[in-house]
């Protein structure tokens, strides 16, 4: 952001602002205060009206909606609204050259930090386990530059990329009006998918979607209960399945989910299926307990190492105490662990045949 701030004030002639004082400022007062929106839906809405600022005309359009809805905006939401603009003004085709140095740079940066990462993590205390990989937000934050850029750069050092996709009806259909075009197939055009991929989401991908991504290997990753608790709807887990696409459990992040518990997801995924197709035996607990281990280590390209108890693979697991009086009696584990567990009922954890965790204790942790 500041690079592309004063590469678009230098580019107007104007001079560069401080970047040490109010660049910083707008990282920490940028939003949108209750005090001035109270609805979280209304808020959430202005915040994907600002993300799609391209032009002064976009974020006039935005700021006189502000204004004739909810009157003057507080000097942060002018802030945010500016900042957006900025990003815009950045990427439009009137300043490629700026554009492109400012890319290119960035585009510099992320190869030379792969190389110094990629070696870090390849040090035997990290056995692998950790890996670095390319993301693009979303089709709605970002635009063709950044596609093109990352996934030339993750085909060419062979990693995974992850993308949030067709999240949101608005995201969805927005994107159509802007293109012609779906999220999902935006993104194919720039060859985002040409690597091992991840999209989060998938709520509102179409059939045509399902087809181009199970063509591409493209996993996508339900998260049910933010998909709730945002009130995004509810992705259609059978119908990608059924059209070949691997899906695998996420939570998303704490700031949408909460408690980030993937036994709840796995419940939460269960019921979600069930209601929405009027069929109580749809996506039984056998599934969703694949989802949550054989289809996630499928996700990130680990499936001969990893997410499944057999012999060869590595030692990763974890125990669950079923004395506890919510898990008695117990007629069906499986039907157990995805409909009565919780996080809390975990008392150890091993990865590679290490105890991370045991007992309430963390012995690999300085707590």
């Amino acid at each position: 952001l500041k690079l592309l701030e004063e590469a678009v004030l230098e580019e107007k002639g104007e001079k560069p602002v401080n970047r040490a004082s109010s660049t910083a400022d707008l990282a920490i007062s940028a939003n949108i205060p209750e005090s001035y929106v109270a609805s979280s839906e209304q808020r959430m809405d202005l915040y994907r009206r600002i993300a799609l600022i391209r032009t002064e005309s976009d974020a006039d359009d935005v700021l006189d909606e502000l204004i004739d809805r909810f009157g003057e905006p507080p000097d942060a939401v002018t802030a945010l609204v500016r900042v957006a603009l900025l990003r815009g003004e950045a990427g439009r085709a009137g300043i490629t050259d700026i554009s492109q140095k400012a890319g290119t740079l960035r585009f510099t940066l992320a190869q030379f930090d792969m190389a110094r990462v990629s070696e870090l993590y390849a040090r035997p205390e990290y056995k692998g386990r950790i890996r670095v990989e390319a993301s693009v937000h979303g089709e709605y934050t970002s635009d063709y530059r950044l596609w093109d850029a990352l996934s030339e750069f993750a085909i060419n050092e062979k990693v995974g990329m992850h993308v949030h996709l067709s999240e949101t009806k608005a995201e969805h259909e927005q994107c159509l009006e802007r293109n012609g075009l779906t999220p999902a197939q935006v993104l194919d055009c720039h060859h985002v998918f040409d690597t091992r991929a991840i999209a989060a989401h998938c709520v509102w991908v179409t059939p045509e979607d399902m087809r181009l991504l199970a063509k591409r290997g493209v996993t996508a990753v339900h998260c049910p209960v933010s998909n709730l608790k945002l009130a995004s709807g509810c992705a259609p887990v059978t119908e990608m399945v059924k059209a070949g696409m691997n899906v695998a459990l996420g939570t998303d992040s704490s700031a949408s989910n909460n408690n980030l518990d993937l036994f709840e997801e796995m419940k939460a995924a269960a019921l979600m299926a069930k209601v929405t197709s009027g069929d109580p035996k749809a996506l039984p607990v056998e599934a969703v307990l694949m989802m949550a281990t054989v289809c996630g280590a499928r996700a990130q390209g680990r499936e001969a190492e990893c997410g499944m108890l057999k012999l060869g693979m590595d030692a990763d697991l974890v125990l669950l105490d079923f004395t506890s009086p919510h898990l008695m009696p117990c007629h069906n584990v499986m039907s157990h662990l995805v409909y009565a567990a919780s996080g809390h009922d975990v008392v150890m954890t091993m990865v590679r045949g290490q105890v991370l965790y045991a007992a309430g204790k963390y012995p690999t942790i300085d707590l």
